[in-house]
């Protein structure tokens, strides 16, 4: 309700009517069931233990949310590694993981394997070769060197390897060095760069 009270309060000051709010309305009620339509699975039927299921998931789900509005603790805008407990005590969390997990429908190449398996073996691998450009630390096997990109097998020869490691994890992981994200825009900046 609070929100309707934001967005009138925000047309009204714009000298717009009542009209363009109930048209906003009923636009944003449009395009959210555009995206649940888009969504996998959005058709299929549930039984009536999964509609109870369901529900039950979602009530704790709203709760849990509500609480974050309310309290002003919302874990993802800030460091896993401080936030960790929040999850793990959540109610939604521990319902989920007792859920079989039937197939990983959306993956990112390092979450497949974790960074230490990546620094331990992958980049102590032959010709491969890192540049970091824009903040963006990138990697990529080559025959031979290329203008901007340097081998990590030299770099491992001339800090050593423990440097070389230390400091890769500190590029791949956010919070790495229990660093503190003061607002959701540090955690997006440092997680894009990951």
């Amino acid at each position: 309700m609070l929100w309707k009270g934001l967005v009138f309060l925000s047309l009204f000051c714009t000298g717009l009517n009542a009209n363009t709010l109930e048209e906003y309305l009923k636009k944003r009620e449009s395009l959210l069931g555009q995206e649940l339509e888009m969504s996998l699975g959005w058709d299929l039927p549930l039984t009536s233990e999964e509609m109870a299921f369901n529900d039950l998931l979602m009530k704790h789900k709203v709760e849990e949310m509500q609480e974050s509005f309310s309290t002003a603790r919302f874990p993802p805008a800030a460091s896993f590694l401080e936030t960790w407990r929040d999850y793990d005590s959540s109610t939604v969390f521990q319902i989920l993981k007792t859920l079989p997990k039937g197939s990983a429908l959306h993956l990112h190449l390092v979450s497949m394997v974790s960074i230490h398996w990546v620094v331990n073996n992958a980049t102590y691998r032959e010709n491969l070769y890192m540049k970091k450009e824009s903040g963006k630390l990138e990697f990529k096997f080559m025959a031979e060197e290329k203008e901007g990109w340097q081998s990590v097998q030299k770099l491992r020869k001339l800090l050593g390897n423990a440097e070389v490691d230390r400091n890769l994890k500190r590029e791949l992981l956010m919070g790495y060095d229990f660093e503190r994200y003061e607002t959701i825009n540090d955690v997006w900046n440092k997680f894009s760069y990951c």
